[in-house]
């Protein structure tokens, strides 16, 4: 249970942010564990919601979470760690699942998973 909250709290911590600026778009990311107990050999769900909220498309939006599930420690059943999407529009949201399944027992640190993206197609800065 504590590493479920802390996995949501860590997640909303991380919310990654372009600028402030009212023109520009920003994205608030969320990583939740859905299984109240993580138990080794068992399947593992984790969630990611993606909400873009500003007035304008976001573009190539990148999301890594590799080094949350080291393949050492966790086997990926389902999806993948390192998605990617042309684009979320203004306003739009969109989840991400993963089946892992823990390989060992014990404890294991989660971390935030990292979100990139473009604020324009022909822009190459990233976020």
């Amino acid at each position: 249970m504590f590493f479920k909250i802390s996995l949501t709290l860590i997640a909303i911590i991380s919310v990654v942010f372009s600028q402030t600026d009212d023109e520009e778009s920003f994205l608030f990311v969320t990583k939740q564990t859905i299984n109240r107990f993580i138990v080794q050999n068992k399947e593992l769900t984790i969630k990611y919601g993606l909400y873009n909220s500003g007035p304008t498309t976001v573009f190539n939006v990148n999301l890594n979470d590799i080094h949350s599930f080291p393949t050492d420690k966790f086997e990926l059943l389902v999806g993948t760690l390192n998605p990617k999407w042309e684009r979320i529009h203004a306003g739009a949201n969109l989840t991400h699942v993963v089946v892992l399944k823990p390989k060992q027992s014990g404890i294991s640190n989660s971390t935030h998973a990292i979100v990139t993206y473009q604020k324009s197609e022909k822009n190459t800065d990233v976020q």
